[in-house]
Formats: C-alpha cells, sequence, structure tokens
C-alpha cells in the first residue's frame, strides 16, 4: 500500500501543479511579448489567456485520466483516495505556484537585459524616472549649457534666457527639500532639468523661446511645441486643445487605446505621481502645459517661498 500512496501523491501532486503552471504561465507571456515592442501594434484580440487555461484543462484531463488507467490497470484500485488528495493540494503550491513566479521572474528579468542592451524602451512602459535617473539627467544638462553658454561669446537675448535658466535651474537643485509627497524634492530637479534644456534650445536656435510656446503637456522633458491637439484627459469632459509635442501627438493619433493619464510622466515620491503634483508644477492644470518664462516666474516664486521659510 505504501507504493499506492507514494503513486496518488505523486499523481496529485502533477495533476495540481502542471496545469495551473501551463495556465498561469500561458496567461502571461502575450504582455511580456509586448514589453518588447517598441512601436504600436494592434493587439490580436484577449484569447490567449482562455487559450493558456484551455490548454491546462486539456493537460489536466490527460494527466488525471493517464495515472487513473495505470494504477487501475496495475494495482486495481482507484485513483482518487488517500494521499492524492493531499498531493493535489501540495502540487497546487510546490509545481504550480511556486515556479510560475520563478519563471515570470527570470522572463521579466531577460527581457529588460535584452532591452537594455538594445537601448530601447517598451511602447506601452510608463513614463517614469527614479531620482537617481533625475540627478544623472541634471548634471549633464548642467554641465552641457554651462559649456555651450562660455563658447557662446558676446551676450544676447538668447544667451540672457539661457543663463537666466541656468541661474534658476542651478538654484531649484541646489534648495531642492522634502515635501509632502515629494520627500526627495523631485519636482525641484525635474523643473531645473526643463529649465537648463530649454536654456540650450535658445543658444541653438539663436533666439530667445517665445512665452507662447509651451512645454509638452505629457511630459515636459519632451521640450516646447507651438502644436496643440485635442486630448480626452477625462472620459466624461469633452476634448481640449493641449500642447503636445510631434511624438506624443502622433502616438496618441494613431492608439487607439491611449489614455494621458498613464502617458503622462510620473516622479518619485511617497508614491508615484504626475509631475504636475511637484513643486513648482503644483498649480498648474494637468494637461495645460507651461512656457518657459512662466516657469522661470514660477520657480522664483517657490525659491523665494523656500528662502523665507528656512529663516
Amino acid at each position: 500500500m505504501d507504493e499506492v500512496e507514494s503513486y496518488r501523491d505523486m499523481a496529485g501532486l502533477a495533476v495540481g501543479g502542471f496545469p495551473l503552471l501551463i495556465a498561469l504561465v500561458g496567461s502571461g507571456l502575450p504582455a511580456w511579448r509586448r514589453g518588447f515592442y517598441t512601436t504600436y501594434r494592434k493587439r490580436r484580440g484577449g484569447l490567449a489567456p482562455y487559450r493558456a487555461i484551455l490548454l491546462a484543462l486539456l493537460a489536466g484531463a490527460l494527466l488525471t485520466s493517464w495515472f487513473a488507467y495505470d494504477l487501475h490497470r496495475s494495482e486495481g484500485v482507484s485513483l482518487f483516495a488517500g494521499d492524492f488528495w493531499g498531493g493535489l493540494r501540495e502540487g497546487t503550491v510546490i509545481v504550480g505556484v511556486v515556479p510560475s513566479g520563478i519563471v515570470g521572474i527570470v522572463l521579466v528579468a531577460v527581457r529588460a537585459l535584452i532591452m537594455k542592451s538594445r537601448g530601447a524602451v517598451a511602447y506601452n512602459a510608463r513614463p517614469y524616472l527614479s531620482f537617481g535617473r533625475l540627478e544623472r539627467m541634471w548634471r549633464a544638462e548642467q554641465a552641457a549649457l554651462t559649456g555651450e553658454l562660455a563658447d557662446s561669446g558676446p551676450s544676447s537675448p538668447a544667451g540672457a534666457q539661457a543663463r537666466a535658466c541656468l541661474d534658476v535651474a542651478t538654484r531649484l537643485y541646489e534648495t531642492k527639500r522634502a515635501e509632502h509627497g515629494d520627500p526627495l524634492g523631485a519636482g525641484h530637479v525635474l523643473a531645473a532639468i526643463v529649465l537648463a534644456r530649454a536654456g540650450r534650445t535658445a543658444l541653438n536656435s539663436g533666439a530667445p523661446i517665445p512665452e507662447e510656446l509651451r512645454f509638452c503637456a505629457l511630459n515636459p522633458l519632451h521640450g516646447v511645441t507651438a502644436d496643440t491637439y485635442p486630448l480626452f484627459l477625462k472620459r466624461t469632459e469633452p476634448a481640449s486643445l493641449r500642447p503636445l509635442c510631434a511624438s506624443c501627438r502622433d502616438r496618441s493619433m494613431v492608439d487607439p487605446d491611449f489614455d494621458p493619464w498613464d502617458r503622462t510622466l510620473q516622479l518619485p515620491g511617497s508614491f508615484p505621481q504626475l509631475y504636475s503634483g511637484y513643486e513648482p508644477f503644483v498649480g498648474l492644470d494637468h494637461g495645460d502645459g507651461i512656457g518657459v518664462d512662466a516657469l522661470l516666474r514660477g520657480s522664483e516664486e517657490r525659491l523665494d517661498l523656500c528662502a523665507r521659510t528656512r529663516r
């Protein structure tokens, strides 16, 4: 009988685990594969999870039938008794849930390494910047703008705006402070990067950036734009004109699943949230965008407030 119970236990592990493993891994494979796409691709439908479940049920039926037939043929007893049920319960965890979690972690790690080696970003990846990346971006932009200003020669309107951007950006970075919901001062660093890039844009164009040009509403790091596009920020409200860079505009036009809230830049904090919830962007209606001069004025006001509260 010990051999029979051992057989039942093994059969229970297999029947309880392998179908679940197939269902969990198979259901997640389409989403994992989409993580390699760098451009919009029309989805082929949502049948993949159902196919995985159907395959899992088929595998479970085949395994159960084979073990039941084999045990009855060799020992003349039923499979569905004794240790079979204990093995069935253990199999869902030992063979099903735990291995599927390990497979999922391995697949995500492999995809991340492949995308990093290609220098590519997945199309469906949420725009999020860690604080470490913000710091690195700021150092690079500050060094680049400082070098370009040194080579720009005599002062010009474009140079004056670039110097104002560098001055305010440097002070924003130096006075970054913990705020409610922004313990790292990520909003200050983002504004500093945006202003430094704006200063470089002014220098390269040879003319100051006009006030009517606004930064891309979804991601100010995309730069200023004169183009506006009707965008639904809330499903219950009519579309309104928002400043969008060419990339965001084209994406919103081609992707039927485009969601502005999901495509808006997020920053680290107590929990990731839209950049418009961080100082000095607070008070900016999400989606309206902001111009260079307005950001300079808002940053100056923010710096004055920080100076007063520190006294």
